[in-house]
């Protein structure tokens, strides 16, 4: 069994106070707080590798959205995707081991469940821009090397998805240098060209794109993975929230979290540019917002008209996932039949994943236009990955605009057949599969999808938009004195505990009137009960969700 050589002796004391809990997000939490929790966590990662035969885990240390003082950990697993959720205890066990014999013992526990072998282990470990991920990738870096057997290797500054791909390449035995990264973002979209619309739709001036870089790593690292791309296209390239000096900056007014929960422009973008800043406007003109990590994007528009300046028109994830599934799908009906390899031997199977969160106009659309199967997962994007596998192409995004498109292995191999055969449709949906990350969801990525995919489709901002009308929504949360009074179903849409709860929820939604709907789940992190509610109108859906947070406050005393 795999056993520490003896570094573990020198791991940092935990912080003072209960460790945080792991989950999508890995380790996150106030920086100070998180001392010796990187040694843990690279001990960790090393004990997956090598659960794995010694092929390479991950690590990132980022607080992605979060403020900068914050910061965080977070695991790849040997696949280049998440953590898987049973090892997730296992973080917690080393975590939670205060002292070097505990942190031993707990280090025994794991490697006696997993059936660890003593043998070789490889951790790739990379920051973001915050000034506490030096301290704490030293940690991760020690940790690591305290297994027996384990190699590090520190890959300095990178977005989190570069951080998943590096993983996945390696353990495919390819490249993983950065440079192998931009260059095949860069290919790809290239090759993909040729079967972009050349008339006179919106999209087709190619125009402008301004990328919020919400002064994180994105800010860093947009250029080489967008510029050459999007040139090909006709699209130029400009970047807004690019300081990474100053932590106060990061995500302050700004980023994808900001704009998706806001709705408001980000910082440096004004209606009229008297506020400072650039004013926003210009025919062509689109523009996307990333996370401080650059695995999250959405899209917005300026609104146009009333009495709200500064506020934007979303594109947010449920509008990405619809707009690269018409993509997608379109390419699909394009392949050839005689063409196609008996590796898949019938049509494939195209499908959406999303949570409960998602608005129930975008569901309509996916299910009732386009004919497509939504499958409904909990939320984190473990969780939607996961679900997404079940199809030959399955297309996953939550709200906030973290996801991707996941190509099956049998379908992929029915695509590289296809296209060695001479099928156009199924080569550029290869050059779609390497644009979107077949690890994790890839805010860069994701980027160049939407603009091919607009671009192949002669939409503009206004012709995504018009697709469908969000039905108004209104979210709350009801503090309790613990949420592990609470149990949902699977998919989180239906509570199982305290017995009589959804009951009063569907009476309340009844009341609401025709396509009402409501939720609650309990927080992963906190203390509370969060509440979503959709109706007819603002005022019946903020109505909904009054009253089912009452009744949920009432059960739950």
């Amino acid at each position: 069994m795999a056993a520490c050589n003896g570094g573990e002796e020198a791991a940092p004391a935990p912080a003072p106070g209960p460790a945080p809990g792991y989950g999508t997000a890995g380790f996150r939490a106030e920086a100070t707080r998180l001392r010796g929790l990187g040694f843990r966590t690279g001990l960790l990662a090393a004990l997956r590798s090598a659960a794995a035969g010694g092929r390479a885990a991950g690590v990132a240390v980022t607080a992605s959205h979060n403020p900068g003082g914050d910061n965080g950990l977070k695991v790849a697993g040997p696949g280049g995707g998440m953590l898987e959720v049973a090892w997730e205890t296992h973080a917690e066990a080393l975590a939670g081991a205060g002292d070097a014999a505990a942190l031993r013992a707990a280090v025994t526990a794991v490697a006696a469940v997993e059936g660890v072998p003593k043998g070789p282990a490889l951790v790739l470990v990379a920051r973001d821009t915050r000034p506490s991920g030096e301290a704490l990738s030293r940690e991760v870096l020690a940790g690591a090397q305290a297994l027996d057997g384990a190699l590090v290797e520190d890959l300095g500054v990178l977005t989190t998805p570069q951080l998943h791909w590096a993983v996945m390449r390696r353990n495919q035995g390819r490249s993983s240098a950065e440079g192998d990264y931009f260059s095949e973002l860069a290919a790809a979209t290239g090759a993909l060209s040729p079967s972009i619309a050349r008339d006179a739709a919106p999209h087709s001036a190619g125009g402008a794109l301004v990328v919020d870089c919400a002064n994180g790593v994105g800010a860093l690292k947009a250029r080489a993975a967008l510029e050459a791309g999007l040139a090909g296209m006709g699209v130029s390239l400009e970047l807004l929230n690019a300081e990474t000096s100053e932590v106060a900056l990061l995500n302050a007014g700004c980023g994808a979290d900001f704009v998706q929960k806001e709705r408001r422009l980000p910082r440096g973008l004004s209606a009229d540019g008297r506020e400072g800043g650039r004013a926003v406007g210009g025919v062509g003109t689109r523009y996307v917002s990333l996370d401080g990590d650059a695995d999250r994007l959405v899209y917005f528009r300026p609104s146009v008209g009333g009495a709200a300046p500064g506020r934007v028109d979303l594109l947010d994830g449920d509008r990405i996932a619809i707009l690269l599934v018409v993509w997608l799908s379109r390419l699909v009906g394009d392949l050839k039949p005689e063409l196609a390899p008996e590796a898949l031997g019938r049509p494939p199977r195209l499908g959406v994943v999303q949570t409960a969160y998602a608005n129930g106009a975008s569901t309509a659309y996916i299910t009732d236009v386009l004919g497509l199967p939504v499958a409904t997962a909990r939320t984190g994007v473990k969780h939607l990955h996961a679900a997404a596998e079940q199809f030959d192409l399955g297309v996953y995004f939550e709200a906030n605009g973290h996801g991707t498109a996941l190509f099956g292995d049998a379908f992929s191999g029915a695509l590289t057949s296809a296209g060695a055969g001479g099928d156009t449709a199924a080569e550029a949906l290869l050059q779609a599969r390497t644009v979107l990350s077949q690890a994790v969801g890839d805010g860069l990525g994701g980027v160049l999808a939407v603009e091919c995919a607009l671009a192949y489709l002669g939409w503009g901002a206004d012709e995504w938009l018009a697709l469908y009308a969000d039905l108004p929504s209104s979210a709350g949360k009801v503090p309790v004195r613990d949420r592990n009074c609470m149990e949902t179903s699977a998919d989180e849409v239906t509570v199982v505990r305290p017995v009589g709860l959804q009951a009063l929820i569907d009476q309340a939604v009844a009341a609401a009137g025709p396509g009402a709907r409501s939720f609650v789940r309990p927080s992963g992190t906190e203390d509370i009960v969060r509440v979503y509610a959709e109706a007819a109108t603002p005022e019946a859906a903020a109505n909904l969700m009054e009253r089912v947070s009452a009744a949920t406050s009432e059960a739950l005393a």
